[in-house]
């Protein structure tokens, strides 16, 4: 794969000073006007260790990963295996809580513009929600010690289950949960 002309400020974080360790990270989508659709993820139980680090464990690893451009990272670390489910909406940023780099999570305020059946009975389209996207493009990597593609796997996976596990509570003690889901990106601003 060819990452020529990537390397056009167009397309990239117009501030270096939020680049802390890779100027070649691009531009946070996750601003307002964009839209995506999150589909539904069913992904085979992870059974994480809870003693795992997240960090390269060899030197040479970590060299590898900081000679890589950030897309070719991305494609040496794809998402946890697992397929879609037939559930999807398409949303639209209305809101950045928490974006930018060195964030475990982005954080944005979507509202649903479509939503298939069952979740249609639950979001209604105009219906403004929080989504909270895990991409390893923008966690904090500590200048490549940490493995931002176990972090985000790790992070995802760890709040999908504490949801189910405290389904009972949710839309009382804790927010509703809708579903966990594998964001397509497509950006029409």
């Amino acid at each position: 794969m060819s990452l020529d002309g990537l390397n056009d400020s167009a397309g990239f974080v117009d501030d270096p000073s939020t680049q802390l360790y890779d100027e070649r990270k691009l531009r946070v989508p996750y601003v307002k006007g964009s839209r995506f659709t999150a589909q539904q993820d069913i992904s085979p139980p992870i059974k994480l260790n809870p003693s795992m680090g997240c960090t390269f464990e060899y030197y040479d690893d970590a060299e590898t990963m900081k000679a890589l451009h950030p897309i070719e990272r991305c494609i040496q670390y794809p998402p946890l295996n697992g397929s879609y489910g037939s559930l999807s909406l398409e949303l639209q940023v209305q809101e950045t809580i928490r974006i930018g780099d060195c964030h475990h999570a982005q954080v944005v305020v979507v509202e649903v513009l479509t939503a298939s059946c069952p979740l249609a009975e639950r979001l209604s389209k105009g219906q403004c929600v929080v989504a909270k996207l895990y991409d390893p493009m923008y966690i904090d990597d500590d200048n490549f010690y940490i493995n931002p593609f176990l972090v985000a796997n790790k992070d995802y996976t760890n709040e999908t289950a504490a949801y189910k596990a405290l389904y009972d509570f949710q839309g009382s003690k804790i927010p509703q949960y809708y579903m966990h889901d594998r964001v397509l990106w497509e950006d029409k601003r």
